[in-house]
């Protein structure tokens, strides 16, 4: 029984995504069984105990967790009607999150608890709700993983042969992200520092950069590809990977700063295996 309610509470934290924009919802299956059966508040705040307690095993944070089935015999068999997670100051993967909370959204969710690896009987849409700070930026990025992601982008059609982000200078003020890159230009010229101020959108499922502000700008840039730069640096994959699966997708359905914070919606679909 603990094995089924180990692989509910992971199965959220477990996915390689790739991008693809549609609507997940209309490829949720429509639940056949008895909702007649009453499921005792006890045997739900169970589970969410075990579940609570193997999440605080496998990554070392509290969470919070809502589980609701539709009966019991459904739940023992790996069936249940929605499944949330959510914490504060949460770091999976090098990825830091004020607050994040992951809800699945279909209103019938269906794995088999005795295969390996974990198979999923039915389609399973879950929605990401993500805050972060300026200093969870900071830390992020400063993840080896991240920060040489953020720096390999090709920069040679804007006259850079490299380029390095100052991690400390990142900030969220007045509704806007800021951040000083260091430009090394081909050639001759010395490296110079580039401070960037710029508003966030999605474009695409992608979080990119637009309303760009620009600092100390060196005259060899062309301006017209100054967005792709900024894009290369913001385009934004959740590290969330679903039980391997290569055909998951993830979306960015909103983004935006309110003050010091920005605020991310997301959607992840994993198809049955």
């Amino acid at each position: 029984m603990k094995k089924l309610f180990l692989i509910l509470s992971m199965i959220l934290f477990l996915a390689s995504p790739a991008f693809a924009a549609c609507n997940y919802m209309n490829r949720c299956t429509v639940y056949q069984g008895s909702k007649t059966i009453w499921t005792p508040p006890f045997v739900e705040q169970f589970v969410q105990n075990i579940i609570r307690n193997e999440l605080l095993k496998s990554t070392g944070q509290n969470f919070d967790v809502v589980l609701h089935s539709y009966n019991v015999g459904d739940l023992l068999t790996g069936k249940f009607k929605s499944l949330e997670i959510s914490g504060k100051n949460v770091v999976l993967s090098g990825f830091h999150f004020s607050s994040l909370k992951l809800s699945t959204l279909c209103d019938y969710n269906s794995i088999d608890i005795n295969s390996r690896p974990i198979r999923i009987n039915e389609n399973m849409v879950v929605g990401v709700w993500a805050e972060l700070t300026a200093s969870d930026l900071i830390n992020t990025i400063q993840y080896k993983d991240y920060l040489n992601k953020a720096n390999s982008a090709n920069l040679s059609a804007i006259g850079l042969s490299a380029y390095r982000i100052y991690p400390n200078t990142i900030n969220v003020d007045n509704s806007k992200l800021y951040f000083t890159v260091n430009a090394v230009p081909k050639g001759s010229y010395k490296p110079f520092d580039i401070s960037v101020g710029a508003d966030l959108r999605v474009q695409n499922g992608y979080m990119v950069a637009s309303k760009i502000d620009l600092i100390n700008l060196y005259t060899g840039f062309d301006l017209s590809q100054i967005s792709d730069f900024l894009a290369a640096i913001n385009n934004w994959n959740f590290p969330f990977s679903l039980t391997g699966n290569d055909k998951s997708e993830i979306q960015i359905q909103n983004i935006h700063i309110v003050g010091d914070r920005i605020f991310i919606d997301a959607t992840i679909f994993v198809p049955k295996t």
